[in-house]
């Protein structure tokens, strides 16, 4: 049984994660981008909450 591979990284850095969602209207701090780096690297899910 093989595993899947995982798809290619959609971030290069943090600082590109904040530049393009700043490039929607939100603006993250930095832990908020290091977050989604990370869940982007890792393949694994982001849990959000929040107003």
């Amino acid at each position: 049984m093989s595993v899947p591979a995982r798809p290619a990284p959609l971030f290069a850095d943090i600082d590109d994660v904040a530049r393009r969602l700043a490039e929607t209207g939100y603006l993250p701090d930095t832990a908020t981008a290091t977050a989604v780096f990370l869940a982007d690297r890792l393949g694994k899910p982001l849990l959000v909450e929040g107003p």
